[in-house]
């Protein structure tokens, strides 16, 4: 088990890493990043804001769609909600379920090979349970994430502009 979370440990420092620089790259504006719409997926008309799931970044990315979308209060009231998932820290739940994920692989495919020796379906079993104890952590307490940065939003006078912003979502994750 130690060396699974020394391993563990060092994925999420690359992946900080990496995301430390992603943001480097991105214009800064107050207190948030400015994304090309083509660095979020693919190409095309990304209207979003987000918080990197790492804990420690504390950071608020908005692409350059949402902002040609939205008025100052509607983009105001997106910040709030983004600044309410920081928080209530949602990126330190992401990052549990991805530990859940990883350390439940790890001793599945252990526990399987100790008790019928090594095979590509003992990998393949503890990837599937894995990602489904991932899947089910993160859909379990989204919801309720969603709500707490909604709430955090109305709460600093921002419910009516909220409203109308996510209306203008095409995937809204919040719950006004």
């Amino acid at each position: 088990m130690p060396l699974t979370l020394v391993i563990f440990a060092a994925l999420i420092n690359l992946l900080s890493r990496y995301m430390l620089g992603a943001l480097g790259r991105f214009d800064k504006r107050g207190g948030y990043y400015i994304a090309e719409d083509s660095t979020a997926r693919g190409s095309g008309k990304i209207l979003n804001a987000c918080v990197p799931i790492l804990p420690a970044l504390n950071a608020v990315v908005v692409s350059k769609s949402l902002l040609q979308a939205l008025g100052d209060r509607e983009l105001e009231a997106v910040l709030k909600h983004e600044e309410g998932h920081i928080g209530s820290r949602c990126p330190l739940f992401v990052t549990t379920a991805l530990a859940a994920f990883y350390f439940t692989y790890h001793n599945v495919v252990k526990a399987l090979d100790a008790y019928l020796g090594p095979s590509v379906l003992h990998l393949s079993a503890g990837l599937a349970l894995g990602l489904a104890l991932g899947v089910l952590y993160i859909n379990t307490t989204l919801w309720g994430l969603e709500r707490k940065a909604d709430h955090y939003a109305t709460a600093n006078g921002y419910s009516e502009e909220l409203k109308k912003a996510l209306s203008r979502l095409p995937e809204r994750s919040g719950l006004l």
